[in-house]
């Protein structure tokens, strides 16, 4: 159901924005996978983010867990 819901919202004009918990995940456990995940989704939302997410080095990226795409 919070499937369609989303694929709803994504057709409007507004940014949509989630994160699927599922206990049954190791990772989820963790407060900061729900943020990475999150930043990630607003990354593709903000202009002035990205370029600011653009000036952090790869080593500070890799030290706080945010390798790769979420």
């Amino acid at each position: 159901m919070a499937a369609c819901i989303i694929k709803d919202l994504q057709e409007t004009d507004v940014p949509v924005i989630y994160f699927f918990f599922r206990q049954v995940i190791e990772a989820n456990h963790k407060p900061l996978v729900a943020l990475r995940d999150w930043l990630c989704q607003v990354l593709d939302h903000s202009p002035p983010l990205q370029v600011k997410t653009s000036e952090i080095s790869p080593r500070t990226l890799i030290r706080v867990g945010f390798t790769g795409s979420a």
